[in-house]
């Protein structure tokens, strides 16, 4: 009896495992969206300030890769970020309208901040330029 409860907690932590496979994943237009996994990627870092993201792969190799270059990349969960003008979006709906979710930071002067907080934008079509949303999301 405890062995075979020692197997069933072995299997379904090996189970867990494989569902909780990274997405991570490239993209150097909107097309490549529907494109499989890259299983090669260990993980992608981007920063705004960077204005570049870092990928790292399994087998140890870096690469940078400016903004300007890619349309955006695919996080750990299966998330879509796109780049527009040194900016990291996130997409939230894809569809004729593509809706985005930027966190921002909100500070009064310089030496105060007062937190961070999130804006909503909108595009028409996974190309077209991004413009803050009037509230409608």
């Amino acid at each position: 009896m405890k062995k075979l409860l020692i197997i069933t907690i072995v299997v379904s932590l090996c189970g867990c495992n494989r569902s909780k496979v990274p997405q991570y994943r490239v993209l150097y237009s909107s097309d490549s969206i529907a494109s499989p996994r890259d299983s090669s990627i260990r993980y992608i870092l981007a920063s705004d300030f960077a204005n570049r993201i870092r990928v790292r792969y399994h087998n140890g190799r870096k690469n940078i890769i400016d903004f300007s270059k890619l349309w955006g990349y695919i996080g750990e969960k299966g998330d879509v970020y796109r780049f527009y003008k040194d900016k990291i979006y996130e997409v939230t709906v894809l569809g004729d309208t593509v809706k985005y979710l930027r966190k921002e930071q909100r500070s009064v002067g310089r030496p105060v901040y007062t937190g961070n907080f999130v804006v909503r934008y909108h595009s028409v079509g996974l190309n077209g330029e991004i413009v803050l949303d009037s509230g409608l999301f």
